[in-house]
């Protein structure tokens, strides 16, 4: 059996981890005294990094002019690589200086005989996408960091690369590194919070937001702790100051976008629903891709609001889009949003748990479901909900021998037997000709997930079972879906919402057209189904 990521877990808008482009396109770097009026979402997406990148150029340009320092030289140099402007006339007479400079050590004079030479170029494109592109771009940038070992910025974003390959500990070193040279930095702390919370340090990630001293000044950093530690069981700290930041004009909408997020979050889940939602709209003025995907799971998860009421445009998220079309049964949609969804954070096991989940559902992208898990991998290879995931896209393919080495491992790396691990032993025997094997894993599966009290995994696990079961005598269709239907009405009477792949496998059974054709293997006969229903019949 295989199951949405968030069916069981909550969300908080703890920060993305994007290259340094992406960070500036989302307004991470922008100054806070640069207050401007609020434009369109999509407007300030194009534009900011744009801006920030002129002005930021511009500032460092004249800080070395008036000064002709040695470090602002070399900060100019370490910005024209990332702003693309290394060729600009300042930047090389910049250079020029540090190769004379007696002040700046040999490292630095290295950096700019190089730099002058050409030997460095600028970063024009984003992070790599592959594994192999990374691990190249990894080797480049060690260079790039010998060259100019304090540059923090670089550091962080190498960093990145490491975990993208499931390479904690270089990437751990250079987070640290990085917080060494810059413990204030609003980019280099929401990463090295992000990373410590993949790598399952969330107290670390807690103390290292609040021991800056400008955490409690900046909404961005604020929002990161007060998520952290909301998702970690910790009590919000500072909730007035975080108030008081929302009201503060230094700050744009979208400065104070992830902050509103989490604070309403937070009132919704305490019950001041009046409260959130003023907080979520404001959150939605002007929201980062974070945001957006915050205040629709907020809205799809609490059922107070529908997302479309305070967001006008889902798109800018490609998470957020993923689970609206996976609400609009739109199947294809929704997986091409999940694999640009992984492509924001290679190293998070979510998109692609999500996303191998979708393409289980209707059957006709396996392959790309498969390419997903496997990719995520990468970072997690040890992740039992991926693994079991790729076991149940594998046998789907009637590719039992992968099914099973997928489901041995996603074994080997799990606590217990979850319901979804026995479901999935349930249909790898389905598919290897074993039917009573395959029904006794659904009945272990079912029976799991009701002494936890968890009927959507119950009936979940049920509607997969019904699929298979039909396939080898569609004569039981019709019992499945009167089974189904009644689960489903004991699950509304009780405020249940329906999981889309329930409500798509009860059609699939009641029309006979099941997804992935009949076997052939005969009637199933004695196999008693009714005891398997008891708990949600009752």
């Amino acid at each position: 059996m295989i199951t949405p990521d968030d069916d069981l877990a909550s969300r908080h808008t703890i920060p993305r981890w994007l290259s340094i482009k992406d960070a500036i396109a989302t307004g991470e770097f922008a100054s806070f005294s640069q207050k401007t009026k609020e434009r369109g979402q999509s407007d300030l997406l194009k534009s900011a990094a744009h801006n920030f990148l002129n002005t930021e150029f511009e500032k460092r340009k004249a800080a070395w002019l008036s000064t002709g320092d040695w470090y602002e030289a070399e900060e100019l140099i370490s910005f024209a690589l990332v702003a693309n402007t290394w060729n600009d006339s300042v930047v090389l007479r910049a250079a020029e200086s540090l190769t004379r400079s007696d002040v700046s050590n040999d490292t630095i004079k290295g950096f700019a005989r190089r730099f002058l030479a050409g030997a460095l170029s600028p970063d024009s494109t984003p992070l790599p996408i592959n594994e192999a592109e990374m691990r190249l771009e990894i080797g480049r940038r060690k260079k790039l960091l010998r060259l100019n070992p304090r540059d923090a910025l670089r550091l962080t974003e190498t960093a990145l690369l490491h975990a993208n390959l499931g390479q904690l500990k270089p990437s751990e070193a250079l987070i640290e590194r990085a917080l060494m040279l810059q413990p204030n930095d609003r980019y280099v702390l929401r990463s090295a919070a992000r990373f410590f919370v993949h790598a399952n340090q969330p107290e670390r990630a807690i103390t290292v937001l609040a021991r800056s001293g400008r955490t409690l000044d900046d909404p961005w950093l604020n929002a990161a702790l007060l998520a952290t530690e909301a998702a970690h069981g910790r009590s919000p700290r500072g909730w007035k100051r975080a108030k008081a930041l929302l009201r503060d004009d230094r700050f744009t909408d979208r400065d104070l976008s992830e902050l509103a997020a989490q604070m309403g979050t937070l009132e919704i889940d305490g019950g001041s629903r009046k409260q959130a939602l003023r907080l979520l709209r404001k959150s939605a003025i002007s929201p980062t891709e974070n945001a957006v995907a915050q205040i629709a799971w907020v809205g799809t998860h609490s059922h107070v609001f529908e997302p479309e009421e305070f967001l006008t445009n889902l798109s800018l998220s490609h998470e957020a889009s993923a689970r609206s079309a996976y609400h609009n049964r739109a199947w294809s949609d929704a997986l091409s949003e999940s694999e640009a969804w992984h492509e924001i954070e290679r190293f998070s096991t979510r998109p692609a748990i999500f996303g191998s989940f979708v393409a289980s559902i209707a059957g006709s992208s396996l392959g790309r479901g498969i390419a997903l898990a496997e990719a995520a991998l990468v970072a997690n290879p040890t992740n039992p909900m991926l693994l079991n995931n790729l076991a149940v896209l594998h046998a789907y393919k009637d590719d039992v021998d992968a099914a099973r080495a997928a489901l041995e491992r996603a074994v080997a790396s799990s606590r217990e037997l979850t319901p979804s691990l026995l479901a999935t032993g349930g249909l790898i025997a389905f598919r290897s000709g074993d039917a009573t094997e395959g029904m006794n894993g659904y009945r272990a599966a079912i029976e799991k997930a009701a002494q936890s009290k968890n009927a959507d995994q119950a009936l979940r696990a049920y509607c997969f079972l019904g699929r298979e079961v039909a396939r080898i005598d569609i004569d039981t269709a019709s019992d499945f879906v009167q089974n189904i239907d009644r689960a489903i009405d004991r699950l509304k009477k009780t405020g249940h919402s329906i999981p889309q792949e329930v409500s798509l496998i009860r059609d699939e059974l009641a029309s006979t057209k099941l997804s992935f054709g009949e076997a052939g293997w005969g009637p199933l006969g004695n196999i008693d189904m009714s005891k398997v229903m008891d708990f949600l019949s009752d």
